[in-house]
């Protein structure tokens, strides 16, 4: 699928693009450092028509089992956790953000969220983890019920 949209800006750590794409995040065609999903709290069950569904699917992914066996748990503090290294997949890690869910409607709780993700990512870096492609749906959009309308805004201008 073609880009749908690019917003490029210049950020203190050099210039950033932002690609929109409309696809198929467990089939994608690039390769990327991190793949971003979301989940409810232990929640990680392949419900048909999520993308933990997709991922076991498409990639033989467990999410469940990624989970057991993760790199980093950072559920205490920033409500994630990072998956092993995942070889053989157009990504390398999954980072799991667990919480977003319909009572993180208001822009503040989900800003919150958001910067808890850059946490993450910043962490990663710190550990030598290359983290300069990440994929993500729109986090919590679906079972999860957040409002596109309230989450795209804030995705855009992190």
């Amino acid at each position: 699928m073609p880009v749908q949209n690019i917003v490029s800006i210049t950020t203190n750590s050099g210039f950033k693009t932002i690609e929109i794409h409309h696809d198929d995040l467990s089939q994608l065609k690039w390769p990327v450092d991190v793949l971003v999903i979301s989940a409810f709290e232990g929640g990680y069950n392949p419900i048909p028509g999520t993308l933990i569904h997709a991922l076991e699917t498409n990639c033989k992914l467990n999410v469940r089992e990624l989970f057991n066996t993760r790199l980093y748990d950072f559920r205490d503090s920033l409500h994630a956790w990072v998956s092993q290294k995942i070889e053989n997949n157009s990504f390398s890690y999954i980072v799991c953000l667990e919480g977003m869910n319909s009572n993180a409607n208001d822009a503040e709780r989900l800003e919150g969220q958001l910067e808890d993700l850059l946490a993450v990512i910043s962490v990663l870096q710190q550990k030598g983890i290359s983290v300069n492609t990440i994929a993500l749906p729109f986090l919590g959009t679906g079972l999860q019920r957040v409002n596109p309308k309230v989450l795209v805004p804030l995705l855009i201008w992190q």
